[in-house]
């Protein structure tokens, strides 16, 4: 089944952060694969190389909008599958998320991203069949300002139960 797990955002503007982490768990066999609405995530390690997975595409001028250190702990005879939305503020637009697997598991796991709109992204996860007790990441949200100019509707759009003025 689906269990939802919901942190809320934190009350400190001018990022506010949600992460939603959907996880379908099965105890044998893998799921099927959701990456197919999702951008693949080069995620093949170089030998000798530990560093960050990049996620989407990290420009000069963006500025480090959020830090999430992420564990997920679960029995090693499960199999996780599912996505993680990252939510912010829709003043800002999500560019590139840096993710810091601590293990080759964890690594492996990220399989797809996508941004359903530019305040959020979705990073798929499947984990292969090496039965981690858990999958734990650091992920680095970038991103840049919106204009001013490119609407209030667009943002108050993306905030549930608003209005634009």
């Amino acid at each position: 089944g689906k269990i939802p797990l919901v942190m809320g955002p934190p009350n400190q503007p001018p990022v506010w952060l949600s992460l939603l982490l959907l996880l379908l768990l099965s105890s044998s066999g893998r799921a099927a694969p959701l990456a197919q609405r999702f951008v693949p995530i080069d995620n093949t390690e170089q030998p000798g190389t530990d560093g960050p997975v990049t996620i989407g595409r990290c420009a000069a001028n963006e500025r480090l909008l959020h830090v999430e250190n992420l564990m997920i702990v679960k029995s090693q005879t499960t199999t996780l599958t599912g996505a993680l939305e990252i939510h912010i503020d829709p003043r800002f637009a999500v560019s590139c998320v840096r993710a810091l697997p601590k293990t080759l598991a964890s690594r492996a796991a990220l399989k797809g991203y996508r941004f359903p709109r530019p305040s959020c992204i979705e990073i798929h996860v499947q984990e292969e069949e090496q039965k981690a007790p858990s999958l734990d990441f650091q992920l680095l949200v970038y991103g840049v300002r919106r204009r001013v100019g490119a609407g209030r509707r667009a943002a108050a759009a993306e905030m549930p139960g608003t209005m634009p003025v």
